[in-house]
């Protein structure tokens, strides 16, 4: 790899992110162990007066709201007052949520019909399902799924729309479908590739190195780590110069599954307009986390 290939990323932490919502991200990445000595440096940087901080939290940081209190809450009696029954609040709501999106879920991925189609689900319901300790502690709105060709998405639309699900728009090629379930939650369907712009992500090629999963009962194809990791690097570069704290989040537990090296060589197969730094990312993102967020050892959860 050249050195203009292992050029450090033009990605820096969540900008607009101040103390408080930084050692919150360290709260969701460090050890178990370490939550207590985390969350005293956390209330060091919080006034009396601003006690109740967490209650109006940045948006962004909202949606790791869950992955925080399921670490705070059994250190309940070392929290502000007003901290645990949002804690409770945020978790239950996320527990609902999660509930909502695996009934569809399984409506969509149990039905015999779509199950023919060999679907790949794509995106953070896969991180999810493949990465994170806990499945729906991960904030996931969105069922994303890579059919095979045109023709898969067309025979896929009886079940959806039988679901309720109406087309809420699709590209001119007919590649990218989006539907909104009654819930009013997306169900995005792409043909053969989610871009152009990564040619080795189209069906065949990520079903060949694709990993099977459970999502809401029902087995699925997931990508391989090194898939998952350029889908996931992608969104970050069209996204713009910085990441969300999600997003963060999502890097870690795919670097944590320690079967990144493939991407540097996956990397460069790409497009050469879209160049992505796999090895210099990692190396700035395992700068700025929290010592043993990688730590290797974790087992594979069972998605829900």
């Amino acid at each position: 790899m050249t050195a203009d290939q292992d050029a450090a990323p033009p990605l820096l932490p969540p900008e607009g992110l101040g103390q408080i919502e930084r050692v919150l991200m360290d709260l969701c990445l460090v050890a178990e162990d370490a939550v207590p000595t985390t969350l005293e440096r956390l209330l060091q940087r919080i006034p009396d007066e601003r006690a109740d901080v967490i209650v109006g939290l940045d948006s962004r940081i909202r949606d790791i709201l869950a992955i925080a209190a399921a670490r705070l809450l059994p250190v309940a009696d070392r929290l502000p007052a007003a901290w645990p029954d949002r804690l409770r609040a945020a978790l239950a709501m996320e527990q609902a949520r999660a509930a909502a999106f695996g009934r569809i879920v399984g409506q969509v991925l149990g039905d015999a019909r779509v199950a023919s189609l060999s679907p790949i689900v794509i995106g953070g319901a896969a991180i999810a399902a493949g990465h994170y300790p806990v499945a729906f502690l991960r904030h996931t709105a969105q069922l994303t799924l890579l059919m095979p060709d045109v023709d898969g998405c067309e025979r896929a639309r009886p079940v959806l729309t039988a679901l309720g699900c109406q087309l809420e728009s699709e590209t001119p090629s007919r590649s990218r479908r989006v539907y909104r379930h009654p819930t009013g939650m997306p169900v995005v369907l792409f043909a053969d590739r989610a871009c152009t712009r990564m040619r080795d992500f189209r069906h065949a090629d990520v079903l060949s190195r694709a990993r099977p999963a459970r999502m809401a009962g029902c087995p699925c194809q997931i990508p391989a780590p090194h898939d998952l990791w350029t889908e996931l690097c992608y969104r970050a570069i069209v996204s713009g110069p910085t990441v969300s704290p999600q997003w963060l989040l999502d890097a870690v537990c795919l670097l944590a599954s320690g079967d990144v090296e493939a991407a540097d060589e996956a990397a460069f197969r790409q497009d050469t307009r879209m160049r992505l730094p796999y090895g210099a990312l990692a190396r700035a993102l395992e700068a700025m986390l929290p010592q043993g967020a990688l730590s290797p050892g974790r087992t594979e959860p069972d998605a829900r």
